[in-house]
Formats: C-alpha cells, sequence, structure tokens
C-alpha cells in the first residue's frame, strides 16, 4: 500500500502472524532482520491474529516502542479494537488511501 501511494522505502512482508513474530524477534531465517520504523498490522493474521502479535509487541521490552498501525476491514471492528488494551498508535481500515498512507509514512518513519 505505501508503494502504491508513491512512497519509496524498504518494506518487509511476512505472510502470518507466527513470522511476524519471528521477524521481530529477529528468531530463525529472520536473524538479520532490521528493525523496523513502523508495523503495519492486519487485524486478521493467520496462525496468530494481529491481536496476540500486537500483545506479544507491547509485552516485550527490546520491541514495545515500535509504532504500530492496525489494518481492519469494517468501521464497527475498527472501534472496538481501537477501544481495547493494549493500544496501536493508529488504526486504519482498509484499503487505506494513498494519502492516508503518505501521513502514516510522515508520522512515523523519519527518513
Amino acid at each position: 500500500m505505501f508503494e502504491t501511494a508513491g512512497l519509496e522505502g524498504t518494506y518487509h512482508v511476512v505472510g502470518d502472524g507466527v513470522e511476524a513474530l519471528e521477524f521481530l524477534h529477529r528468531r530463525g531465517a529472520y536473524e538479520d532482520a532490521p528493525r523496523p520504523d513502523l508495523v503495519l498490522l492486519d487485524w486478521h493474521l493467520p496462525k496468530t491474529d494481529g491481536a496476540a502479535v500486537l500483545a506479544e509487541i507491547r509485552s516485550d521490552a527490546e520491541l514495545r516502542d515500535l509504532p504500530v498501525v492496525v489494518l481492519t476491514g469494517t468501521q464497527p471492528e475498527l472501534e472496538k479494537i481501537r477501544s481495547e488494551p493494549p493500544r496501536a498508535e493508529a488504526y486504519v481500515l482498509k484499503p487505506p488511501e494513498p494519502e492516508q498512507c503518505r501521513r502514516l509514512a510522515e508520522r512515523f518513519c523519519p527518513d
């Protein structure tokens, strides 16, 4: 979505919540993974859902300061998850508009 918005950068994509946590903890195939500036977290990931991934990020001393943007498909769901801990820095309905992506990049990605 950031590439579609014309934002240059390095993007790393994983297929499920287990891989997301492996990447963030730099385990297994991801031992040389860079620390991301921003985590875009789909709430409905396979294997380990977004709620569990966000909870682990927030409970880990090395990860808790990572900015997380949660992506979800419906306004009622967005309102529900926005009101429950743990909290993300932002919540976005899918698919986000290009201008929304630009604002997120400006807010969370320093370069």
